[in-house]
């Protein structure tokens, strides 16, 4: 899902998922493996299979809640094998899938109005030779006449028309169930102070940051999840950085509607943390023209899955690893200047997105303005990361941020025991909300139960109780 407020952005945002494709989601773009030992004519055109899928959903079946009157989602049609000619496709319609599915489902939703949606191209897709998806833009709008108590369907099915080329038996059609939610809801809270929290999803569930509501809001205690953490990565032949996705990330954002879009219902936001991979690249030494082609990757990844901005973590790049690093070919040195400007190129790509900073390393003085911008109107929340320790003074890093932008107290929330100083306190959660800063920094959320601690939390910071539903969610694929 994109939440944009304008159409045409939404609509544009297909152009953005071009250079990604090629580079970035790797687990998209494998070639899918039929069964079978003998895989040696899978290269001709008559051993091709194509197959129809939503680039955020691994099912046939997924779920959109409109917000805000509007939505765009990214639909893909790959290719087994490697056809030897570009292949012609058409995404169309196909109001007969939905009766067939209620009836044998036992289901009974409504055909979405054709008339409110659009296909880009209207459904037309000529596919070039090569193993990589293509992306299809679906756009929907709402209006008086759709009931935000039905629940509707947009039935699509793909059709081949080159000779040759078959669909793969099952991957043909998708069934996109839609709902009209009204406006997109938001975790903010009167005191300004925002909660957000890290999530290591190699290990863990990011719906825990779901489970703690206030008693008088209503609203989530948590603002803002970070996926811990997709990985920049550096391409010598071409000298290009790419978005580097492990397993457990890719499942993450290819099943947004289990974990990722009911922490969006609640309106918390959720964003993806790019940090370094032991390579030779990090976000302090991109060239300028290599921050504005990350930052066009980035901005795909985050409207190919829904998401609400990008964290920096700037840790693990080779340059910290060896005292002796230099340089490798096409790549600067880097410096706070490079790490800057590409929040800037990011925020540019993205200016309705956040874009947050992890306030780690040596090269995080903000200090000049970059295209006209201050670093405080490109950054939108900085926060220390010394867990247990404070850093008072952090914003002035920022040249232009106000102290509401920054986090001095960070927490280790997996450690329940210990110092008091790595515990949070009532004392440092009073002093974080009455000398005015304004994030609340908790990393590594854990399926625990967090019921003593978000009470403190929620009565310091918000003036509320907690609530807390009682369910834990640890790893589950």
């Amino acid at each position: 899902m994109i939440f944009n407020s304008n159409m045409n952005l939404i609509v544009s945002a297909v152009a953005r998922l071009m250079p990604l494709l090629a580079v970035a989601m790797v687990a998209c773009s494998e070639e899918i493996q039929l069964p079978g030992g003998d895989t040696a004519g899978w290269n001709e055109t008559d051993r091709s299979f194509g197959y129809l899928r939503r680039a955020d959903a691994s099912a046939n079946v997924s779920t959109l809640d409109i917000y805000d009157g509007q939505a765009a989602v990214e639909f893909q049609f790959g290719l087994t094998g490697n056809p030897r000619k570009a292949v012609d496709v058409r995404l169309e319609v196909d109001p007969a899938l939905l009766e067939t599915y209620n009836k044998e489902q036992g289901t009974d939703y409504a055909l979405f109005p054709e008339q409110l949606l659009a296909i880009e191209e209207e459904g037309k897709l000529l596919v070039a030779p090569g193993k990589r998806p293509h992306p299809m833009a679906l756009t929907l709008r709402t209006d008086e006449s759709v009931d935000p108590a039905v629940e509707y369907a947009v039935p699509l099915r793909a059709v081949v028309e080159t000779p040759g080329v078959e669909m793969d038996e099952g991957a043909d059609w998708h069934l996109l169930v839609v709902r009209k939610a009204g406006t997109r809801p938001d975790a903010a809270k009167p005191s300004g102070v925002r909660t957000i929290v890290y999530v290591e999803v190699n290990d863990c569930s990011p719906l825990n940051a779901a489970q703690y509501t206030l008693k008088n809001s209503g609203k989530p205690i948590v603002d803002i999840v970070n996926i811990f953490a997709a990985n920049i990565n550096y391409d010598a032949v071409t000298r290009r950085a790419y978005i580097h996705m492990n397993e457990n990330v890719s499942h993450i954002l290819e099943n947004r509607d289990k974990y990722i879009a009911p922490l969006q219902r609640l309106g918390i936001k959720v964003c993806l943390s790019i940090l370094g991979n032991h390579t030779d690249v990090g976000p302090a030494n991109l060239s300028a023209a290599q921050a504005a082609d990350f930052a066009a990757q980035l901005r795909s990844v985050v409207d190919a899955y829904g998401l609400d901005g990008i964290d920096f973590d700037d840790e693990y790049a080779s340059y910290y690893e060896d005292s002796k690093w230099t340089a490798p070919d096409g790549l600067e040195a880097p410096s706070s200047a490079n790490y800057a400007r590409l929040c800037y190129e990011t925020k540019r790509a993205m200016p309705d997105k956040l874009v947050t900073v992890y306030h780690v390393g040596r090269y995080l003085d903000f200090n000049e303005r970059i295209g006209g911008m201050t670093p405080g109107d490109f950054v939108d929340y900085a926060y220390y990361s010394m867990y247990g320790n404070t850093l008072l003074d952090g914003w002035e890093n920022f040249l232009g941020m106000e102290k509401s932008q920054w986090g001095p107290f960070p927490y280790d929330i997996s450690i329940t025991s210990g110092p008091s100083n790595q515990i949070p306190s009532e004392l440092r959660m009073r002093q974080l909300r009455n000398d005015g800063y304004g994030v609340n920094l908790l990393y590594n959320m854990r399926p625990y139960d967090y019921t003593e601690m978000f009470g403190m939390m929620a009565d310091e910071l918000y003036d509320d109780e907690i609530l807390f539903t009682g369910e834990l969610f640890s790893k589950d694929w």
